[in-house]
């Protein structure tokens, strides 16, 4: 699907099932104000009966429950969790902020197959670059946001070598980069929450692609102003579904305290571990995936409860899922060498996450009416072949994709800040309606993203 930047594209009315007709369709607004575009004045505080959703009697009262209270759970591999609060009287956690930023230099991917192999000397061959090429065309990708180019590699020959001693090279190359994307993120988030950044109480970062001591967290806190006495983290490696992870801690966090504003980063540049080809194995897919599905980028997000008048909720955090996916340790790998950061990424994931998605997806709806073909989607745009796999699987319209495939064409795979491109795209989106028209956007979004184990990560939002 073809989407241009500025381009308003509606929740088509067709798209909602019969069953939807006899609720409420209304912009799920908060009490007394404005929805994603405007300033509220107070947050309803649980699920009411209109908001896009059939209640059931209890659930009217308690929020959305995963079982009917007369019922055993289902059993699964992994956590049918929600967010502390939900069934009982206490609001959810809300996303209050959003910022993203990329580095400057766009590489588009019709030239990106001429210049990817740029400076790798005799491994430069028609034959690589035509393989480059194919590879480039089908993956769905458009343009991206690179920091750092080929010229990295001029002049040292361990950057050239394939499994030649870099590491040291390539931190020292990230962590500037990572520091400068990061605070423009984090900035712009802080900004969109509209808070005194004081409030802060809680900052989490993560970043596969690099690491530095003191780590990003620390750095952050600096060149963001924030308290002295800001609880800080620092979580690395923990690959492309961190972004979800970071939502689903921060909002358990906020819900210890009202008083409590969780701010995530995440920031990945990955062109600082791009590696040079094996002679041995020129033509090995992997590598050659690896270095093209992905780009630079960093995202942040301010996350709360109990909204204040000042603060304007943007989601409302209902519920969580994890699970892990036996069998699969290393379909999705990354780990540190003496060359850099080495990533695999087994040819099977999208089979793997098209066959696991759809139960996934029902576990993580369990208990409500809302169905997986009548919801928004926001998926991790890991490559078009996992987002093909996703719609297939899912039996999707092509139209619940279409942030997530809006992301994956103008970014690229940035691994953990990625997801969060694809809810700031759904926010911008919203509004763009006009006034009386936000509705045409369903009140529900289901998020989904998968990482290293495999782990699945699923979140529940209701836009608001």
């Amino acid at each position: 699907m073809d989407i241009k930047e500025g381009q308003i594209l509606i929740w088509p009315l067709h798209y909602i099932k019969t069953k939807w007709v006899h609720t409420s369709l209304v912009d799920a607004a908060p009490t007394g104000g404005a929805s994603l575009n405007g300033k509220s004045n107070g947050l309803r505080n649980m699920l009411q009966p209109g908001d896009g959703v059939k209640l059931r009697k209890e659930d009217a009262c308690a929020g959305i429950k995963t079982t009917p209270a007369h019922a055993e759970p289902k059993k699964s591999n992994g956590s049918a969790a929600q967010t502390p609060g939900l069934g009982n009287s206490r609001p959810p956690s809300c996303i209050l902020g959003m910022g993203t930023a990329t580095p400057d230099r766009v590489f588009p991917m019709a030239e990106f197959a001429k210049t990817i192999l740029h400076g790798f000397g005799e491994n430069d061959t028609p034959e690589v670059r035509e393989f480059s090429a194919r590879i480039c065309k089908s993956s769905g990708i458009m343009k991206k946001h690179m920091a750092l180019g080929r010229e990295i590699y001029h002049g040292d020959p361990n950057m050239q070598t394939y499994g030649a001693p870099s590491l040291d090279k390539r931190f020292n190359l990230f962590a500037p980069e990572a520091v400068k994307i990061g605070t423009l993120a984090a900035e712009r988030a802080i900004s969109n929450w509209g808070g005194d950044k004081s409030k802060i109480t809680h900052l989490i970062t993560y970043s596969t692609s690099g690491m530095t001591s003191p780590a990003l967290d620390m750095q952050l806190i600096k060149v963001l102003g924030l308290a002295q006495t800001v609880k800080h983290f620092w979580v690395s490696l923990m690959g492309c579904h961190a972004g979800l992870i970071g939502i689903r801690t921060a909002a358990e966090i906020a819900q210890a305290d009202p008083a409590y504003r969780v701010l995530v980063v995440c920031v990945e540049i990955n062109s600082a571990q791009a590696q040079p080809l094996n002679p041995a194995k020129l033509l090995d897919l992997n590598n050659h995936v690896v270095s093209i599905i992905f780009g630079d980028g960093a995202a942040g997000v301010v996350i709360g409860s109990q909204p204040d008048e000042y603060e304007t909720p943007i989601f409302e955090i209902h519920r969580s899922h994890t699970s892990y996916i036996p069998d699969t340790d290393y379909h999705i790998t990354a780990k540190i060498s003496q060359s850099g950061l080495l990533a695999t990424l087994n040819k099977n994931v999208p089979v793997v996450v098209g066959q696991n998605c759809e139960k996934f997806v029902a576990q993580l709806l369990q208990g409500t009416e809302l169905e997986s073909d009548t919801v928004n989607w926001a998926v991790h745009p890991g490559g078009k072949a996992v987002v093909d796999a996703v719609e297939k699987a899912c039996r999707l319209e092509p139209e619940q994709l279409r942030w997530t495939r809006y992301v994956l064409e103008n970014y690229a795979n940035m691994s953990s800040p990625t997801i969060l491109f694809v809810l700031d795209k759904l926010r911008n989106e919203a509004q763009k309606l006009p006034a009386g028209s936000r509705h045409l956007i369903h009140p529900w979004t289901v998020v989904v993203g998968f990482g290293p184990g495999m782990t699945m990560e699923g979140i529940l939002l209701k836009n608001c």
